[in-house]
């Protein structure tokens, strides 16, 4: 409480106000200063994901694909056919059905066969 004094003179219903006493030497805002507090803020801001292709934002809702890892689409590149995607669909697809459905192969009877 080295900043506040108690006034006793206020005439609003004999309530005591604590005012804060304002040094000479506190930091004051300079034109460098008010340069420094804006670069900050905008950096804070977040950059707006945009389209690997035409460079547009993307929205609300960006596409990803799995040709890589940080590429971003916007709804019209996000088909493999629209942005010349590297990523093997065909082999991907038979690599999954073949993990989803084995071969069961059953076992071969003997020569024993009763008539």
């Amino acid at each position: 409480m080295d900043n506040f004094q108690l006034n006793n003179e206020s005439t609003c219903l004999n309530k005591n106000i604590v005012v804060a006493n304002i040094d000479e030497k506190s930091p004051q805002i300079t034109p460098n200063n008010e340069e420094q507090i804006k670069k900050e803020k905008k950096s804070k801001k977040s950059k707006k994901p945009r389209c690997f292709v035409c460079n547009k934002k993307t929205g609300l809702i960006p596409y990803k694909c799995r040709c890589g890892e940080d590429k971003l689409f916007c709804a019209k590149h996000r088909y493999p056919e629209q942005h010349a995607c590297t990523y093997d669909w065909k082999n991907h697809a038979k690599e999954n059905i073949m993990k989803q459905n084995p071969k069961i192969v059953a076992d071969k009877f003997g020569g024993n066969r009763i008539n």
